[in-house]
């Protein structure tokens, strides 16, 4: 252990160790886990250090268990791994037993000190330590040890090299009865790991974890080395967790141009966020680091900065942390007040994931082949001329013919296609791997151009794209609209044709499979709950068959936790529910379980991630689930990873933003709105999304901003219930002047006669209660009472009534009556 100041003996009581052995001298320091003391081994007159783990800690884990797996280590003979000399049992203050291991006191610093003092290293030293932590964990990997804490506090200095303390002590600390779900801590307190340091899987509490969450540690220790920051520094916990489970950093060469090429690869591989894309053993992450031309590199480059700090790394712009090496075998919740319609939401969105797909191709080089065929439908019109419209679609498709790697269908061979027609349908029938479809909209003088490159296996988004022009010089500028568009839908192709299948079926009977089981899926909207149940069952029977014929295929996985989501929400509808509430958050955990499982084989994990995200979500949300709080954050880690992968999941986006909408973080849900529109700007939920947007403007306090909201989506979506009493919402949240009331009113009875169906009927008491809000705010008490009242008279299914009683704590909330909405809430 490092020499270091040590605070004087008598200022807390100090242990007592068996015959007198060890005189302490002094406190070293001191955590969560244990108290590091300074002391002489008068046996052998030498100085050591002494951890003493504190009595919770030593419960938990208990002495013998302690004693007998630290022996493991005690064994262990190498350069740069700090030996254990001793371990026994001593006795704390109050007379209690608890263990302890005795190291050597080396004269030297914490690798974290050295930082503090030199802020970042000179390329070659940085490299050089980074190599020394990796032979140390290779021999205990080889060992059978994982180290499961690697960081510059744990990684001493000695004659200018590294040795790694601690081996075989966090390692302790893994029972699963210790670890909540998605937590990182103990019942004990004890953390496994250190956040900044930590890799994803064993955040999550992953019992599973094996070596590879060590070379992610190291990773992270080398960018730190390099840059003088962790990767994932943030200003709040939740940045940290939006960056570090999105996947993505800051390049080091954008930070430190000195480091030789490849050092961002060989940091992304080692920091990738699935294990299996990382270096597979600590070997391999060495000979990656031995291929780096470090000599290269300016020696001047290290120290502080000449203008002080170097720039805290961010997400953006971003690299994806995907391997450039190969990688081995993968061994009662309150709701926001927009949240009324969220669980017929979720049902539509379980029925809609389940709409038909076309026909994967079973091998890679016919689905290479496929994805150069497209087809480019005609474009969506809205505001422009028709034929400037169809020009640019002429030309589109010549562009693109022009291309020599590309097979494009001719304007002839889509006359018989719509800007409506379903990309899966084209595909289908055109044999093509690629769709375009694309939207021209003039407004004022611009015309904007945007286009979306399908999937035409998965019927899935790849990328899209915009440009904009002058309406009156639309014809003349063309082609350089068509230059820009074409150019990107070329690049992005390009892309496609060097990406894995891993979107791919690999076996034919597998697809079919699927392909029945969808359209067993697309029968259950409008069926009686039995009959749905029945068929439902039906469908999970056939995508189980196809998971096990094509178990590294993901679209049965997903269809899989899909279709118990759609089950959960069907138990949980107000009227006519199909089974208890309690089966429903059975079926939810039982989605979870199905994605845990199937996880590590999938060649593409992202739509389950987001699927899974999706279910933790809704188990979080819901009343009846009981469902603690680590829920919520391993939804975030789900949705958060996701949405770092290429393309980025629009779905994922929009959950994250219902999630952190539901959590209160209102900055943080209009950034996920912002994303998801800005990755799919034809999502089917964009009304919803825009009605998300102006409720978390209205809660931070931008009205203006709120009110444009509403005016588009009444102009946009005027078939949308989102929409309907926005201008009653806004007064509720921001009328001033006693005329509001009137204007409330009237807001009312417009809504009212917009629901011509009586969509929101079962919201009468909620909109009631924006009226009463109006008048508290105009100081209209005694009307805004009587209001509440009517409101409570008004018939309400049990899934209304918490939306109504946090309206009326809102209510209640104006009328300075904290007690009674406190209550409510």
């Amino acid at each position: 252990m490092a020499d270091a100041p040590s605070t004087p003996a008598g200022e807390q009581p100090l242990p007592q160790f068996p015959g007198g052995t060890y005189a302490v001298q002094g406190v070293l320091g001191a955590g969560g886990m244990a108290v590091v003391y300074r002391a002489r081994d008068l046996r052998h007159g030498r100085d050591v250090a002494i951890k003493v783990l504190r009595v919770g800690v030593a419960e938990a884990i208990g002495t013998e268990r302690f004693l007998r797996e630290i022996a493991v280590t005690a064994a262990f003979t190498h350069p740069h791994i700090l030996p254990l000399l001793d371990s026994g049992e001593a006795v704390d203050a109050d007379g209690r037993p608890t263990p302890f291991y005795v190291m050597p006191l080396i004269a030297g610093e914490p690798l974290s000190g050295h930082l503090r003092a030199r802020h970042r290293l000179p390329v070659e030293e940085a490299v050089r330590l980074a190599g020394e932590i990796l032979e140390a964990l290779r021999y205990a990997h080889d060992h059978g040890v994982i180290h499961r804490d690697i960081k510059p506090a744990n990684v001493l200095l000695s004659g200018g090299h590294a040795v790694v303390a601690d081996f075989g002590v966090a390692r302790l600390v893994r029972g699963e009865a210790l670890v909540p779900p998605g937590g990182s801590m103990t019942a004990t307190g004890v953390a496994l790991g250190t956040p900044a340091y930590m890799s994803p899987e064993q955040a999550m509490g992953d019992s599973t974890v094996d070596a590879r969450c060590d070379l992610y540690a190291v990773g992270c220790v080398l960018y730190e080395m390099l840059c003088g920051a962790s990767p994932f520094d943030a200003p709040t916990p939740q940045a940290f967790i939006a960056r570090k489970f999105g996947g993505t950093l800051q390049p080091v060469s954008q930070l430190r141009p000195d480091v030789p090429p490849g050092t961002d690869d060989v940091l992304a591989c080692a920091m990738a966020l699935e294990p299996a894309k990382r270096f597979p053993t600590a070997g391999a992450f060495l000979e990656a680091l031995a291929r780096l031309d470090v000599r290269a590199a300016a020696p001047s480059a290290s120290g502080p900065a000449p203008d002080g700090p170097a720039p805290v790394p961010a997400a953006s712009p971003p690299f994806e942390a995907t391997p450039a090496f190969p990688s081995g075998p993968t061994p009662p919740r309150w709701r926001a007040l927009a949240g009324g319609m969220a669980g017929a939401a979720l049902l539509a969105a379980g029925i809609w994931m389940a709409r038909p797909q076309s026909r994967n191709r079973s091998d890679e080089p016919e689905a290479a082949k496929a994805t150069t065929r497209i087809a480019v439908l005609p474009p969506e019109i809205l505001g422009i001329d028709t034929s400037v419209a169809t020009t640019l679609h002429g030309d589109v498709i010549d562009e693109l013919a022009n291309y020599p790697a590309l097979t494009v269908i001719s304007r002839n061979g889509m006359a018989a296609f719509s800007p409506e027609s379903p990309t899966d349908r084209v595909a289908q029938t055109l044999r093509t791997g690629s769709v375009i479809t694309w939207r021209v909209r003039g407004a004022g003088d611009s015309v904007w151009v945007t286009a979306r490159l399908i999937d035409g296996a998965t019927d899935e988004q790849v990328a899209s794209y915009a440009v904009v022009g002058r309406r009156r010089e639309v014809l003349t500028v063309r082609s350089a609209l068509v230059d820009s568009v074409t150019r990107f839908l070329r690049r992005q192709l390009g892309i496609r044709l060097r990406s894995s299948a891993a979107a791919q079926a690999a076996n034919s009977e597998a697809w079919d499979l699927v392909i029945r089981a969808d359209a067993l899926l697309r029968t259950v909207r409008g069926m009686s709950p039995g009959t749905a149940s029945a068929t439902l069952t039906r469908s999970d029977s056939l995508l189980a068959q196809a998971q096990r014929l094509d178990p590294g295929w993901y679209r049965p996985v997903e269809r899989r936790v899909s279709l118990r989501l759609t089950r959960a929400m069907l138990a949980l509808r107000p009227a006519d529910r199909a089974t208890d509430e309690s089966q429903a958050a059975r079926l939810l955990r039982e989605a979870i379980r199905v994605a845990d499982a199937a996880m590590a084989g999938l060649r593409d994990s992202t739509p389950v991630l987001v699927q899974r995200g999706r279910t933790r979500l809704e188990l979080w949300t819901s009343a009846v689930a009981g469902a603690p709080d680590s829920l919520r954050m391993a939804a975030e880690v789900d949705l958060r990873a996701a949405v770092g992968r290429r393309p980025e999941p629009a779905m994922a986006w929009y959950w994250l933003s219902q999630l952190y909408e539901t959590n209160g973080e209102f900055e943080l849900a209009r950034d996920a709105v912002v994303r998801a529109r800005s990755a799919d700007a034809f999502l089917q939920r964009n009304d919803e999304l825009l009605s998300r947007m102006m409720f978390v403007d209205l809660a931070l306090g931008r009205v203006d901003a709120a009110e444009r909201h509403c005016r588009q989506g009444l102009a946009q979506y005027p078939d949308s219930p989102q929409f309907w009493d926005c201008e009653l919402t806004l007064l509720a949240w921001s009328a001033t002047r006693l005329s509001d009331l009137d204007r409330a009113w009237v807001a009312l009875r417009d809504a009212e006669q917009r629901d011509r169906q009586g969509i929101l009927a079962t919201y009468a008491g909620q909109r009631l209660l924006k009226v009463a809000a109006v008048a508290a705010r105009v100081g209209r008490g005694a009307r805004a009472r009587e209001l509440v009242d009517s409101s409570r008279a008004i018939p309400a299914a049990d899934a209304v009534a918490t939306i109504l009683d946090l309206h009326e704590a809102h209510v209640r909330v104006i009328l300075r009556e904290p007690d009674r909405a406190r209550a409510l809430l």
